[in-house]
């Protein structure tokens, strides 16, 4: 078994300052290793109301699927348009014992009995462009019990157009949970007709319970100075706030030679756009030069957990990546640093299930206790 453990400094917004937050260690309990399972690259792990372990595979468009002691008991789907065929995976989840998953390329959901035999699969609402008014479309991102559903949207009205997400229940009556951001112009280098993203900026997170019971969001402006703060929301599926609170970092200062870089990555792509200006892409570049941020923003990535815990995952530092874990009031309850090389994809207050990257670019998938997170 292997140990792994870290204390994370996490002082306060204010003037009132937040205790240190307590050093949580973790040991390895299971392994699937990329090798002997034959995963490639693994973006996400589904974690099931028994604690089976589904892997999307999205290269061979299948559902690997273990029980919680690592035994493999069934791969669902293949590449194609058919039932129980895949294309592009978006979320997997539970309704009580049935696993659904969305195929975000052909517009449908799949829902796979105990048995991990196909049993039907929907498709989403059509769009309905043009509908003043009314939302345009709406993509369900989340079944819940009884017939209901998260669904994302755009509402399109004259004057302008928003992204939401929606709780509609299984008689068809719809409830804005949460707006989406739309936009930001100071994420943009805008020249004329011509949008650019600004580097070293982070667009706005968005995570679900895997109960869908609620939804968080990760913001954080253009830091001003070194001493900087990340923004996270909780909403629940009523449309009511959990929490919604501030909570600082402090920036470390961006390597002229990495400015340098992204400064010259940024700007249009020869033959990409229409009759774009001459001098069009030097004037993308001195904009990104003025208005990029001296400081790496510290928060990247929101995790909510199968219970009502809450990660947020900070960019690396050195060879190590922290993370900051809230409790459900969005306290600070606990800390952890794991190599660079991991990534956590789903945890709670005992647990946390992780890939590590190895050299050849191969995802092995571990369990590992957590042990020292109160709160």
């Amino acid at each position: 078994m292997r140990w792994i453990g870290a204390a994370f400094l996490f002082l306060a917004t204010g003037v009132s300052a937040q205790p240190t937050a307590p050093r949580v260690r973790i040991v390895e309990e299971l392994r699937l290793d990329a090798n002997v399972e034959d995963f490639p690259s693994v973006g996400r792990i589904h974690v099931g109301p028994s604690g089976q372990i589904v892997v999307p595979i999205q290269a061979d468009a299948q559902l690997r699927i273990y029980d919680a002691s690592g035994r493999k008991l069934a791969v669902v789907g293949r590449r194609g348009a058919g039932p129980g065929e895949f294309t592009s995976f978006g979320l997997v989840g539970w309704v009580h014992d049935t696993m659904w998953a969305s195929d975000l390329r052909q517009r449908r959901t799949t829902y796979v009995g105990p048995d991990h035999k196909v049993l039907r699969t929907e498709s989403w609402p059509g769009v309905q462009y043009g509908s003043a008014g009314s939302y345009a479309f709406m993509d369900p991102v989340m079944a819940l019990p009884g017939g209901d559903a998260i669904l994302q949207g755009m509402e399109v009205t004259p004057a302008h157009r928003r992204a939401v997400l929606l709780h509609r229940t299984v008689d068809g009556t719809q409830r804005e949970i949460l707006v989406l951001p739309a936009s930001d112009s100071s994420r943009l280098i805008q020249v004329g007709p011509f949008g650019f993203g600004l580097p070293f900026t982070l667009q706005p997170q968005h995570a679900f319970a895997p109960s869908g019971q609620h939804i968080a969001q990760l913001t954080a402006g253009i830091p001003a100075r070194q001493d900087a703060t990340f923004h996270v929301t909780v909403i629940a599926i009523t449309g009511d706030t959990v929490f919604s609170r501030d909570y600082p970092y402090r920036g470390i200062p961006i390597p002229r030679r990495a400015a340098d870089s992204a400064v010259a990555a940024t700007g249009p792509v020869p033959g990409h756009l229409i009759n774009p200006p001459a001098d069009l892409k030097e004037r993308v570049q001195a904009i990104a030069r003025e208005r990029m941020p001296r400081w790496y923003i510290a928060p990247e990535t929101i995790t909510l957990g199968l219970d009502q815990t809450i990660w947020i995952g900070m960019r690396p530092t050195g060879e190590e990546r922290g993370y900051l874990i809230l409790n459900g009031r969005g306290d600070p309850i606990g800390s952890l640093m794991v190599p660079t090389s991991t990534r956590i994809r789903q945890a709670s207050a005992t647990h946390i299930w992780v890939t590590e990257i190895d050299d050849d670019g191969l995802s092995s998938v571990v369990r590992h206790r957590v042990l020292g997170l109160g709160g």
